[in-house]
């Protein structure tokens, strides 16, 4: 009869192993921020963030994810501003960047 407990303790070791080297590599090869865009109001006090060269409607609480010129994935958390925020045409969206390292920029 077998001891399954001898093959358990080498088998979570290498696996244990694995994933903290997995968890290096991904450190070391990807560069992440978090931030905060300015929302901003049309002449029709319609709210929109920019980011780049592009513009993005609030019109309704969405997620949004995209690649960006240098190949970053970005996320914008785009959330209807509240009804003092549309009031006074502030407010503020989340964001989040995620790139894989490059040396080259």
């Amino acid at each position: 009869m077998t001891d399954h407990t001898t093959m358990f303790i080498p088998t979570s070791c290498l696996k244990l192993i694995f994933v903290l080297i997995s968890l290096g590599v991904f450190i070391y090869c990807a560069n992440g921020s978090a931030f905060i865009v300015p929302v901003k109001y049309d002449e029709r006090g319609l709210p929109f963030v920019e980011y780049g060269e592009h513009k993005y409607p609030i019109k309704e609480d969405r997620d949004i994810n995209f690649r960006d010129e240098n190949g970053c994935t970005v996320h914008l958390d785009l959330r209807l501003p509240t009804m003092d925020e549309m009031e006074m045409e502030t407010g503020f969206v989340q964001g989040s960047l995620l790139c894989l390292r490059n040396d080259d920029y």
